[in-house]
């Protein structure tokens, strides 16, 4: 998870008000007709990063682990899993339709 400039989503952070946030796992914006699908599954390690939370040791907010920002036509499923989310699973922000 690469630190990033604040998302429009949720701007400086939930968790730590700082000018930066780790990056989604998954990650588009202004995207279009898009399927995230497949037989497997997309772990976020979620453990660790809830551990720090629960301890007040956070130096940045946790990520969600997808977030489709501003998209529209976006499908995921067909038997993907998504498990141990950082923070929220799947994050749609504004999508157009």
């Amino acid at each position: 998870f690469p630190l990033v400039d604040p998302l429009p989503s949720y701007g400086i952070g939930r968790d730590v008000p700082t000018n930066y946030t780790y990056k989604p796992c998954i990650f588009g914006s202004a995207i279009s007709n898009v399927e995230i699908r497949g037989k497997g599954v997309v772990d976020g390690s979620g453990e660790v990063w809830w551990a720090k939370h629960f301890a007040k040791r956070l130096n940045v907010s946790r990520p969600p682990l997808v977030e489709i920002a501003f998209s529209d036509e976006i499908r995921i499923g067909g038997g993907l899993t998504f498990k141990d989310s950082p923070f929220w699973t799947l994050h749609p922000y504004a999508p157009t339709n």
